[in-house]
């Protein structure tokens, strides 16, 4: 099998929701929990459409790589935005964005992250 680099970006992507995504479904409670210390609004719906949206981005990747690259850059980016919004109210929560697998503070660390996710999600969509 010969992959691209987008092909790559997607697969890598892909790998990353399906570990969140499973992981947040596993444990519906602490993931809402997770969204009302985010201060999101409806964290038990939140809790239950993000494992989804991340699960289906997932397949769009591999099926579909340049159509699943433009739905990762568009969920990354709102996760981004709520995890700038954390960042610059100075409050400490905790960054459980692959379920309960990772627990640290969201940070300017967690901003880059995102920020190198969303390049490979730009990456996959040129495929």
């Amino acid at each position: 099998m010969n992959l691209t680099i987008a092909q790559m970006a997607g697969w890598i992507l892909a790998t990353l929701f399906v570990v969140a995504g499973l992981a947040k479904f596993r444990d519906p409670e602490s993931t809402a929990r997770e969204m009302r210390e985010l201060r999101l609004r409806m964290p038990a719906v939140l809790a239950r459409l993000v494992p989804l949206a991340e699960l289906g981005t997932a397949a769009a990747l591999i099926l579909r790589p340049s159509i699943g690259g433009i739905f990762a850059v568009a969920l990354l980016a709102a996760f981004t935005a709520v995890l700038v919004g954390v960042v610059r109210s100075g409050r400490e929560v905790s960054c459980r964005c692959f379920g309960g697998l990772t627990d640290t503070p969201v940070s300017n660390w967690t901003l880059g992250r995102n920020g190198a996710l969303i390049a490979l999600g730009l990456i996959a969509a040129l495929a």
